[in-house]
């Protein structure tokens, strides 16, 4: 087909080519620009803080399981003090997190619910224990302390993997 036209039609046409080429690499740039951009935001508002607040619970969580078997072993019940803050710290970081649209809200009230039925158990366990009391009662606290432990450990790992594959 250019064979046939002669030169001076094939230099006007070749910069129109090139400007037609350039206009569709502009657009397909832009669509998949901002697809790529809403992605990176998802990520950085999303995922990333999701992934940092599954962390960070359970870092608290386990400071939390730490602190009451440490105050039970000194008997010292000045650092269920120290653990009160973190549970609050807990509590607050749960809260905060429900406005991160990529968390599941169910999972958060789980958290929540779990936590808050977990600590008042640990804490007044552990204070049972500071006054020497290891009657039947307290060993079934302690039972039912620990699967309430396991259970939100679990979720919160299972949550920090998901947001890393999420992530990925």
């Amino acid at each position: 087909m250019f064979m046939n036209l002669n030169i001076r039609t094939k230099i006007v046409l070749m910069p129109l080519l090139a400007g037609i080429a350039f206009l569709m690499i502009l657009v397909i740039n832009t669509l998949f620009g901002s697809e790529y951009n809403q992605l990176l935001v998802t990520i950085e508002d999303g995922y990333f803080p999701a992934l940092e607040m599954s962390r960070e619970l359970e870092g608290i969580l386990a400071s939390v399981q730490r602190n009451m078997q440490y105050a039970a072993s000194a008997m010292d019940e000045e650092i269920l003090n120290e653990t009160d803050i973190l549970r609050d710290q807990f509590t607050e970081l749960v809260e905060n997190s429900k406005n991160n649209p990529v968390l599941n809200q169910t999972e958060l009230t789980f958290l929540e619910n779990e936590f808050s039925e977990y600590y008042p158990l640990a804490r007044q366990t552990t204070v049972q224990m500071l006054n020497g009391e290891l009657d039947e009662a307290v060993i079934q606290n302690l039972a039912v302390m620990q699967e309430k432990y396991n259970l939100i450990q679990e979720k919160l790992s299972s949550m920090t993997g998901d947001k890393k594959n999420n992530m990925a």
